[in-house]
């Protein structure tokens, strides 16, 4: 079938028989006698004395059926204002096995919801493709929200026929549409006296300056307001209910019995945590009733319904609601009872604990603590408790090698300085920094033409003073002779100091090692002055370590103790070294002080440099794990807190 929506079949007819689109029906002002007719007085008499849209929709759908010609099948849908979910509540005729007609009808419906709007779909009689049967919609339509559709499937009409059915429809809509105003309203009302009522109790419960006036007050105020012949309030305590409050009741202390008897009412319904009433609900049978109906049958109640409260998880009290012979609660009242329960329970449970002393208090309180890590439930506090229980156990017994970590340099443990021997210039250069030379090696030489010179000098004037001393001789002048022979000395010495002097203007290596410092690849022909610095070398299997302990790390170190080295360039070697001297000065490094400790290697590699740099750990002793931990923050907190003290 196809949705039909021509123009020359509208669903707005003019003159008196007009109607609208869906926006709220308008009731004919004429109906034919002959449909009157097929009205049954019964349907009528169900249609007058319906009070909601469920008791109203399988008699209206009835009678619409009857009144309308050659209809097969019908339907009801009804759900929440405009949002839904709708679902059929009703269906025409009843007991036949295709319920609500065919899927086509269903759809038509569907789309009536969706376009908020009287529906046909179908063909006419008038179509040259005919067909048996069409589909009717029209939707309820209260305050602009849509609360359902009825759909039909009848026999198929003309066109003014269909337009006849739509007419009825719409009319028949008001009677749905007003019930369910009706209803709605009655519903407002149920919840404002709800409302209303509790609001009270609650204003009068904060009135209160105790507790056993505040569930006096309750107690009666139910009772009265309820029309109930006796409210009880109890408290929960050791796995016991024990009663508080009766209405209307000063003292009940002697009436043990029915104590007794009020107390396991409620502790059933505690059990249970659900409220229980007795006579009980056919769709409620899985609720344990035994207490109730031994209290309703050796009392002669007519009615008890208990209604526990809770604070959090854990249900801390209940109501007791009594009724006498031939009376009971309806769902509206149980539900009602429920709310004033649920908003005034916390309150009388919160007056209570404010006048307990201080002692039960903190009892109270500790007990029901450990009945969350002892008794049912709370599974997660009772794993975080069991971990931390563990952990604690863990670290009670488990310890660790402590050591303290430093920064660490590898130095040579010989380290040569090689210095110019004389004033001079820079002539050549054979090495420099990094390179490994062997001893004697010549790393620079100097410029000795100034020395050669000096040293011809001095020779000149030896040879001189030996003529001279000869002469001396030759005369016989003794004096002479022994001043001569000073000077000749005196030259003899000044050539074998510039002989030493030329012998050192080549700078050789006194051992094989590396040149850790000095360049003078860029300094050729450069003056220097005797004494200056011109190379270092350290020897390549001699080393030293230094490490920078902090000063709070200080005292846990003495000579002897061992530890190993690892260097950032050969990360995957770490190295055994051996305490051997602590610098007792200290010495500013990156905001903290550290005092150098001198270590030496237990054996080395032909891998390492000097100036190599890495992180040495000295190991101490074996020690808490928790104390290796945190030490430092202790520490810290204890210098702290002695700088604040007073």
């Amino acid at each position: 079938m196809a949705e039909r929506n021509d123009p020359k079949l509208s669903l707005v007819p003019t003159g008196e028989d007009a109607v609208t689109d869906g926006n709220g029906p308008r009731v004919p002002t004429k109906v034919k006698s002959s449909n009157i007719a097929v009205i049954e007085q019964t349907l009528w008499k169900k249609i007058v004395d319906a009070e909601t849209p469920q008791d109203i929709a399988p008699a209206w759908l009835a009678l619409q059926c009857k009144m309308i010609p050659d209809t097969l099948h019908g339907v009801i849908i009804l759900g929440e204002p405009d949002t839904g979910p709708f679902s059929a509540i009703a269906y025409w005729p009843n007991g036949v096995e295709e319920r609500g007609g065919t899927p086509a009808l269903i759809t038509t419906a569907e789309k009536a919801l969706e376009t908020r709007s009287g529906i046909v779909h179908g063909k006419t009689q008038e179509d040259h493709e005919f067909q048996k049967h069409c589909d009717l919609a029209y939707p309820f339509i209260i305050d602009g929200k849509i609360h359902g559709v009825v759909a039909i499937e009848i026999a198929a009409q003309p066109k003014a026929g269909l337009r006849m059915v739509m007419r009825q429809l719409q009319w028949g809509a008001a009677w749905m549409e007003n019930i369910i105003r009706r209803n709605e309203s009655a519903f407002e009302r149920d919840t404002r006296h709800q409302s209303t009522l509790a609001l009270d109790l609650v204003a009068a419960v904060l009135d209160q300056n105790t507790f056993d006036s505040a569930c006096t007050l309750v107690a009666s105020e139910l009772a009265t307001r309820l029309q109930c012949s006796r409210v009880g309030i109890g408290f929960s305590s050791n796995g016991h209910t024990q009663v508080k409050t009766l209405s209307h009741t000063a003292q009940f202390g002697k009436r043990m019995n029915l104590i007794s008897s009020i107390a396991s009412v409620m502790d059933e319904a505690i059990d249970q945590a659900s409220v229980v009433l007795y006579p009980i609900e056919n769709n409620k049978k899985t609720i344990v009733t035994h207490a109730h109906a031994e209290f309703s049958r050796e009392l002669g109640v007519g009615a008890v319904l208990t209604v526990p409260f809770a604070i959090g998880d854990e249900i801390v009290g209940a109501l007791t609601f009594e009724r006498p012979q031939d009376e009971t609660f309806n769902q509206s009242e149980v539900e009602l009872c429920d709310c004033i329960v649920t908003a005034l329970g916390p309150m009388l449970v919160e007056l209570r604990r404010r006048e307990q002393p201080l002692i039960k208090t903190i009892s109270a309180a500790t007990k029901a603590e450990l009945g969350r890590y002892i008794g049912a439930g709370h599974h997660g506090r009772k794993i975080g408790v069991a971990a931390l229980i563990a952990l604690m156990v863990f670290f009670t017994f488990a310890k660790t090698d402590y050591r303290v970590a430093a920064d660490a340099r590898l130095e040579g443990l010989v380290q040569r300085a090689i210095v110019a021997p004389f004033n001079g210039y820079v002539f050549d250069q054979f090495a420099r920094a990094g390179d490994i030379v062997q001893a004697g090696q010549v790393l620079a030489s100097l410029d000795g033409k100034e020395l050669k010179l000096e040293r011809l000098g001095w020779d000149a004037t030896r040879k001189q003073h030996l003529a001279e001393q000869d002469r001396a001789l030759a005369e016989h002048n003794r004096a002479e002779t022994n001043i001569l022979k000073s000077q000749i000395e005196q030259a003899a010495a000044q050539m074998q100091l510039l002989d030493e002097q030329l012998a050192r203007a080549g700078l050789h290596a006194p051992f094989d090692g590396l040149v850790v410092s000095g360049d003078l690849s860029q300094s050729i022909g450069t003056s220097v002055q005797r004494g200056d610095l011109l190379f270092e070398i350290a020897p390549l299997n001699a080393y030293r370590v230094i490490l920078d302990v902090d000063e709070t790390d200080i005292s846990e170190i003495s000579v002897g103790q061992t530890g190993s080295l690892l260097v950032s360039s050969i990360p995957d070697a770490p190295l055994d070294l051996v305490i051997q001297k602590i610098t007792p000065i200290s010495d500013a490094r990156e905001g903290r002080n550290v005092f150098q400790v001198e270590a030496k290697l237990s054996a080395s590699t032909e891998r390492l440099r000097p100036g190599m740099e890495g992180v040495g750990k000295i190991d101490i002793e074996s020690r808490h794990l928790i104390w290796v931990w945190t030490h430092k923050i202790i520490d810290w907190l204890r210098l702290w807190i002695w700088g604040v003290m007073p």
